[in-house]
């Protein structure tokens, strides 16, 4: 509760060398980036929605969110929003310092009313317009959750000695190829570690003793245009969980170690700092919001 009656007293006042709060919405309407709501009054009984922004209409913000509520249920709540915005739009188009610019954005309102589109079918979220926001980053690294679409490539090698150079560990445990059938997926991940499940695993104890063990993961993204981003890691299983009944295998891996290359091209494994992977963190920060499939809604 501390975290909410912090930013409960944020104050209705703007800094006017601060770019504004319309301004950072309307950008984050124009790219269609998450808008996370935090409920302030009712935080441990409800969890947080994830919504896209509708319109700006005056003093109003219209929110769509993939969950529905019944109409007018949450009228009057008062609450966060909480978004990002792409690493290169707030240093080249808002001037902000690239170390303030990995922060997101805070805003304290309130929702007026909800209501079901007649149309879309989809539940939209009046809020009113915030009129102060503060930077600052909810998470130490931005956990997200990738789409099929987004994901190029993705290789996991359960156990084995670390290799001097990550392409000697032969064929992968289990692999996923953009566009073909997998059993596995990379269910969500952030600059210092990832989920994944794999389906039709059969029962062995080998699994059943994953956790703590050391792995070896290689993700390439999708990026903007043609480019991609690719990460050896290595992990340490922080939780293996197997369920026979699902016959399914799910993985919680923080990164350890990274490969690294240098100017002439030579690579070695790397100590993952606090800072995460840097080339995950760019491309949450830069490419993952861009590439997310807008949803179909007209304003």
């Amino acid at each position: 509760m501390l975290f909410f009656s912090r930013f409960k007293r944020l104050s209705g006042l703007t800094d006017p060398a601060k770019t504004s709060v319309r301004e950072l919405l309307s950008a984050a309407l124009k790219h269609q980036v998450c808008i996370e709501i935090l409920f302030t009054a009712r935080n441990r009984q409800m969890d947080n929605v994830y919504c896209r922004i509708k319109a700006l209409r005056g003093k109003k913000v219209l929110l769509v969110s993939g969950i529905n509520f019944l109409p007018d249920a949450l009228n009057g709540e008062q609450c966060l929003i909480y978004f990002n915005l792409p690493h290169s739009l707030l240093v080249n188009t808002f001037k902000m310092s690239p170390g303030l610019a990995r922060a997101g954005f805070l805003c304290k309102t309130q929702i007026i009313h909800n209501y079901l589109d007649s149309e879309s079918r989809n539940c939209v979220i009046e809020i009113d317009l915030p009129q102060a926001y503060v930077q600052r980053s909810l998470r130490k690294h931005e956990r997200v959750f990738p789409a099929s679409n987004m994901v190029k490539s993705v290789d996991l090698w359960l156990r084995g000695k670390l290799p001097k150079q990550w392409r000697e560990m032969g064929p992968s445990d289990f692999s996923f190829r953009e566009g073909a059938p997998s059993r596995l997926r990379l269910i969500n991940i952030s600059a210092s570690g990832a989920r994944i499940e794999i389906d039709n695993v059969e029962e062995s104890d080998r699994y059943r003793k994953l956790t703590g063990a050391q792995m070896l993961l290689c993700v390439v993204l999708c990026g903007q245009g043609r480019k991609c981003c690719a990460a050896p890691v290595v992990c340490q299983c922080v939780e293996g969980l197997y369920s026979a009944t699902l016959r399914r295998l799910s993985l919680r891996l923080r990164f350890m170690q990274v490969w690294k290359t240098d100017c002439c091209g030579q690579g070695s494994w790397g100590r993952v700092d606090e800072d995460g992977v840097p080339p995950l963190r760019d491309w949450i920060n830069n490419d993952f919001c861009l590439l997310t499939e807008k949803p179909s809604h007209s304003c």
